[in-house]
């Protein structure tokens, strides 16, 4: 068996101890990236584009038919009266028009012009 001098001997240390850094950081990259995927992103105000008036009065007078995953709403903005298009992204489905007020009080919204039948 072959001895090491003094030099390869430091060399195989620094290099067993820089491999045991790289596995340390890369554990750390992993739990970084498990948190990551954990984290949730608020949806953004809804706001006018035109104006950038945030959750504007709008007036919507259309019908239509699809999927709820596709709904779009045209809408006319009553702060600058512009049209513009209005798309949902996060969803709350109830059963109960009692729900709905529920639902918007605790988000802060209803503002007193929620027309539900």
């Amino acid at each position: 068996m072959e001895q090491f001098g003094r030099e390869e001997l430091g060399l195989l240390e620094r290099l067993a101890r820089a491999t045991e850094r790289n596995a340390d950081a890369s554990e750390n990259l992993i739990k970084l990236a498990e948190e990551e995927r954990n984290v949730q992103i608020e949806a953004p105000p809804p706001f006018c584009p035109s104006c950038s008036r945030i959750d504007p009065v709008i007036n919507m007078e259309q019908s239509g038919e699809g999927t709820l995953s596709d709904f779009v709403m045209r809408v006319l903005c009553k702060a600058c009266n512009t049209e513009f298009f209005a798309i949902p992204e996060n969803w709350v489905c109830v059963m109960s028009p009692v729900d709905v007020r529920t639902v918007l009080s605790e988000k802060g919204g209803e503002n007193g012009s929620v027309n539900i039948s």
